[in-house]
C-alpha cells in the first residue's frame, strides 16, 4: 500500500484529471479549457490536465504539496496528515485540484492513475530547461 501511495503522490504531482463526466470534448479537437485550465484527452477513461497545479507551462513544475493538505509546501516538515486515513480524497476539501480549480477538477483515482501508466507512453525529456515525462 505505501508503495501504491508514493505512485499517487508522485503521479498526483504531476497530472491532475477532470471527471469522467466530461469525456467529451468541447473543441471536439481533443483539446479544451476548464475554469481557466487546459485539458487534454488522452484516450482514457477521463481528461488529463497540460500542466501541474501551480504551473503557467505544461513544462513548468508547479507547486509541491503534502498528501492531503492544501497549502504550497514552502520548507520541508512533517507531513501533518501523516497518519490519516487519507486513501480517497478526490473531489473534497482535501483535493489540491479541487481547491485551487474548482469544480469538476479533481486528483485521479488510482485505477485512472494505473491506466495513465499502463496505456500511455512516456518520454524522458527536457524542455524549459525542466526534465520530465512527456505523455
Amino acid at each position: 500500500m505505501k508503495t501504491t501511495k508514493n505512485l499517487l503522490l508522485l503521479l498526483a504531482m504531476l497530472f491532475i484529471s477532470l471527471q469522467g463526466s466530461l469525456a467529451a470534448c468541447p473543441s471536439g479537437d481533443g483539446h479544451g479549457k476548464l475554469n481557466g485550465h487546459e485539458y487534454v484527452d488522452l484516450g482514457l477513461s477521463v481528461m488529463w490536465a497540460t500542466c501541474n497545479v501551480g504551473a503557467e507551462l505544461p513544462s513548468d513544475y508547479g507547486d509541491h504539496y503534502y498528501w492531503g493538505e492544501t497549502a504550497p509546501i514552502k520548507e520541508w516538515r512533517k507531513c501533518q496528515t501523516m497518519g490519516m486515513e487519507l486513501d480517497d480524497i478526490g473531489g473534497t476539501s482535501r483535493d489540491i485540484a479541487r481547491v485551487k480549480w474548482g469544480k469538476p477538477w479533481r486528483m485521479p483515482t488510482e485505477g485512472e492513475l494505473q491506466e495513465l501508466v499502463d496505456l500511455c507512453s512516456w518520454c524522458w525529456t527536457k524542455v524549459n530547461g525542466h526534465k520530465g515525462y512527456k505523455v
